[in-house]
């Protein structure tokens, strides 16, 4: 199966997007910080203002960078889809995430009462991180939604004893469509539905 430029592109928007937001508030935040700074520090205010300028514009061109990507999709959806099944995919995609992830923190109190150690599982960790490349592609005709198979056995256990609730959850998304069973290709798992 062949990644289309939305499978293949919707991660580097979603970081891009994250990067790009987070730099420019650190650059407001350093901009207001050196006009609090007294002025007999000539010197280091110069040196911060620079350091500044040089985060905000990496901001922007990150930024840019997604919005220009999203805009390209955008266009593709309008001429030969829907921009609403883009909505319906970027809102599906994670609500399959969410509905993925694997949440469970133990307290370690072997040692004392008084220092508590938060110890997370490995394989769900490994779990979590596979299921940050889930992906929902709605199409008029087609639903098509791809799992990068974790690396270590267990996690893939753990998305095997899962399949038939993600089919679930999955039609019950999509009641217009119909869903083959999980398929793999490579380092992949796909579900494909097609349209009733």
């Amino acid at each position: 199966m062949k990644k289309n430029f939305y499978q293949k592109n919707f991660n580097k928007v979603e970081v891009n997007l994250i990067i790009g937001v987070i730099l420019i508030a650190l650059a407001i935040i350093f901009k207001i910080f050196i006009g609090e700074l007294p002025s007999k520090l000539g010197n280091l205010k110069t040196d911060i203002s620079y350091f500044t300028n040089i985060v905000l514009t990496l901001g922007i061109i990150n930024f840019i960078l997604s919005i220009m990507l999203l805009s390209i999709e955008v266009y593709k959806r309008i001429k030969y889809d829907s921009w609403i099944n883009l909505v319906k995919s970027i809102v599906q995609t994670f609500k399959i995430r969410k509905f993925l992830r694997q949440d469970e923190t133990y307290i370690d109190t072997n040692f004392s009462n008084k220092s508590k150690n938060v110890k997370v599982n490995v394989v769900l960790k490994n779990f979590n991180k596979s299921i940050k490349y889930c992906i929902v592609d709605i199409r008029n005709n087609d639903v098509i939604v791809i799992f990068k198979i974790p690396r270590s056995q267990q996690s893939q256990k753990l998305l095997k004893d899962m399949e038939q609730q993600l089919l679930d959850e999955i039609t019950y998304l999509n009641e217009d469509y119909y869903f083959s069973s999980i398929q793999r290709k490579k380092n992949y798992m796909y579900i494909k539905g097609n349209k009733r």
